[in-house]
């Protein structure tokens, strides 16, 4: 794989020439025109931008694409951007970006990959379990975002744009069946309402009856049982003044996958096993259960029916004032969720390591911001407000509970979250091809905690704050050394507001983490050539993360308490790279890799009895390659047939940031694939999807926790059905 990219980025280092020639030549035909790509439009510096020509390593993907791929949910955008990743085990899904990503799964933590749904961020991790439903567009920045998007954005953002509403009339609907028996409903309904009205009203639901079946309780697990709607309503107040009110909810009650428990014990004389033993499925769990022939589709799980609920529900407006050199943006936001969580963690018969948390967060934020140009000067200056009340937070080992009595095996918590920040940024074009970006940002936060054993009976009852005021930066400088080609380098810093662990502490154990900072030097190259048929961005980094916070055990302590602390620092560095190819009309080409090198600085740190110091950060691969490819067939008078598959490579990497041979993810190849039928003379549509075509069994997380050695496997192949229809 690394011959691979290497060859496919020496190509395009040796190619750039050749599509500059031709980008610039005046005999376009039509047939040309017919296959140039479409040009992705991204706000990554809050304005509307080409992607390839704003100086900041940024994927986008169109809500068309999405569709086209059968991608309806978070988890499923890792299989397209590079550099991306998704873990969605245990009781908080994350995102993870050049492997900077969320090492603790406390309730009250906030991601380092920051979340934005329509320009407002969302604090709750577990909103990046939301499904991706009449969405325009999603973009993901790369990179620490100290500046324009500061809000604990260390390893980047993720920001999902929905479709909005216009002057003319639409309505689409898809229905989709598939394996185990799964329903996904859609639909979009917009259009104007009076000259200065227009609505869009979209909804989603998704259910299925489950991939796994529990063998102890004969029941099914990973069941889906989702719904969400949105209502967007525009109206121009003024000629200059317009008001976007966004109304959004949705409700997940869902069944948790099951582990696999591989065990670490000898079945016969509960004498500890080797590392090969335990890999080779050999041993047993601390109560002698064992399954010498794993599969994916089958758990030994004692807990029937483990929960996965998690509802939302919120409201926003944003008002924009056009004036005569410069705009006003105001954006008002309010969200709540509340969550309820429970699965068995040891992943076996064994009565003993059930786990169940809840939280409900309430955040209220406000954005004011102005931007506008002026001779050679795009400039944008605004200000953040953040408030958010963490309730109802409950975190327990259930079963532990009855064998060593609730203290240190079960938190009640609540917390609050201040916040406000200032920012500012300039683009300014000294020369013709040169342009520099600078941009600054003052942030001040301030948490409170309040944490308990049981508050009904506690034997104690602690509180914490956690203060700190940041200044992050961003500069640059871009090159244009050619049409429709850049270069730029660039500096930004970012940082992370300190962080409590809520989960399974001892008194006192509650202590803040201090923030975590990183500081990443990046160049880069993006151009498009050969008649617009080829766009191409790569991207070097360097980042040097400090700080960053991460969830221990000590080596000699309680297996069921942790504690969360800031390891010293961690060195990343690696080249992101991304192809669109369109050679002719009807073909369309995709390719992305990423090279990363990730170490851990951290000398006297454990979880458990394995050190940090030396240790990869989770989930980072050190290889991986993501490609895609479509093919539009015109039958005559027939309607078109396009079929398309999506390949990812993702070389072995950790689960956990320790060096514990036992939580590494072995590298895994998925290959997905699927055909379309566009009807002739209507806008009617079949799709047919193979997930993981070669039914590849891989696994996505791996655990060593207490005596049990956990696995969550990927899904097996699926298949599903869709038809929609426009108006």
């Amino acid at each position: 794989m690394k011959k691979a990219a290497t060859y496919a980025i020496a190509t395009w280092v040796m190619g750039w020439p050749i599509c500059h020639a031709a980008a610039n030549s005046d005999a376009v035909t039509d047939a040309t025109n017919a296959a140039a790509l479409d040009e992705i439009v991204v706000t990554a510096q809050r304005r509307a931008e080409n992607a390839m020509e704003v100086p900041v390593s940024v994927s986008a993907v169109s809500g068309a694409d999405l569709a086209k791929m059968g991608i309806n949910s978070a988890d499923q955008m890792a299989t397209l951007v590079p550099g991306l990743s998704y873990s969605n085990t245990g009781p908080i899904p994350v995102f993870g970006i050049r492997g900077v990503t969320l090492n603790d799964y406390g309730a009250s933590n906030e991601s380092p990959i920051a979340l934005y749904v329509d320009d407002v961020y969302f604090a709750s991790p577990s909103s990046a379990s939301s499904q991706l439903f009449d969405v325009s567009r999603v973009e993901v920045l790369r990179g620490p975002q100290g500046t324009l998007f500061g809000r604990n954005a260390t390893g980047g953002l993720v920001q999902i744009i929905s479709n909005k509403p216009t002057q003319d009339f639409d309505a689409e609907t898809s229905l989709q069946y598939g394996s185990y028996n799964q329903v996904i409903a859609q639909g979009a309904v917009g259009g104007p309402i009076t000259d200065r009205l227009r609505v869009r009203a979209a909804f989603m639901y998704d259910r299925d009856d489950g991939w796994q079946y529990n063998e102890i309780t004969h029941t099914r697990q990973a069941k889906t049982n989702e719904w969400a709607a949105r209502l967007i309503a525009d109206y121009d107040i003024t000629d200059s003044l317009m008001s976007e009110l966004n109304l959004h909810g949705g409700n997940q009650d869902n069944i948790t996958p099951g582990y696999y428990n591989r065990g670490e014990l000898n079945a016969t004389t509960g004498a500890p096993c080797t590392t090969g033993q335990i890999l080779s499925n050999a041993c047993a769990s601390p109560f002698g259960n064992r399954d010498p022939n794993p599969k994916p589709t089958q758990v030994y799980s004692d807990v029937a029916d483990p929960r996965n609920r998690y509802h939302t529900s919120g409201a926003d407006e944003t008002l924009t004032l056009k004036l005569a050199h410069f705009d006003l943006t105001s954006i008002t936001a309010f969200e709540y969720s509340n969550k309820y969580y429970e699965e068995d963690s040891d992943g076996s018969p064994d009565p003993l390591l059930a786990s169940l948390g809840t939280a409900a967060r309430t955040q209220y934020s406000e954005e004011l911001r102005a931007s506008g140009e002026a001779d050679r000067a795009h400039w944008v200056v605004g200000a953040f407000a953040f408030y958010e009340k963490l309730t109802d937070g409950f975190d327990t080992l259930l079963q532990v509970v009855p064998y060593y009595g609730t203290y240190g095996n079960q938190n009640q918590f609540f917390s609050s979250t201040h916040s406000a920040a200032v920012f500012s940024q300039i683009d300014y074009q000294l020369l013709p091809a040169f342009t520099v970006t600078g941009g600054v940002r003052y942030s001040s936060e301030t948490k409170h905690l309040t944490i308990s054993d049981d508050f009904a009976a506690p034997t104690y009852v602690d509180h914490d704050e956690a203060s700190t005021d940041r200044v992050t930066w961003r500069t640059a400088l871009e090159w244009r050394f050619f049409t429709d080609w850049m270069a730029y380098g660039s500096v930004s810093t970012g940082f992370k507001s300190p962080a409590f662990d809520t989960s399974l502490v001892l008194q006192g154990g509650a202590i803040a983490a201090r923030p975590e900072t990183d500081t990443n030097y990046e160049l880069g190259v993006k151009g498009v050539g050969l008649d617009r048929k080829l766009e191409v961005s790569a991207a070097a980094f360097y980042l040097e993360y400090k700080n960053f916070q991460i969830v221990t055990i000590p080596p000699n302590g309680n297996s069921a308490t942790s504690e969360l602390l800031n390891a010293p620092s961690a060195n990343v560095y690696g080249i992101d790279a991304e192809i669109r190819l369109k050679p002719v009309a009807e073909l369309s080409v995709g390719l992305s890799g990423t090279l990363l090198h990730t170490k851990i600085h951290a000398p006297d740190l454990f979880v458990g009895q394995y050190p940090l110091d030396g240790a990869e950060l989770a989930y980072s691969p050190k290889e991986s390659v993501k490609a895609q490819i479509a093919y539009d067939y015109r039958l005559p008078e027939s309607g078109v047939l396009s079929p398309h598959a999506e390949l990812v490579y993702n070389a072995a990497s950790q689960s956990a940031p320790v060096l514990d041979p036992l939580e590494t993810i072995p590298s895994y190849t998925v290959v997905n694939a699927g055909l379309r039928y566009a009807f002739p003379k209507s806008k009617t549509s079949l799709d047919f999807f193979v997930d993981n075509l070669t039914n590849k069994y891989y696994i996505t997380y791996a655990g060593d926790f207490a005596g049990y050695d956990i696995l969550q496997w990927a899904k097996p192949r699926t298949f599903a059905i869709r038809v929609s229809n426009r108006w």
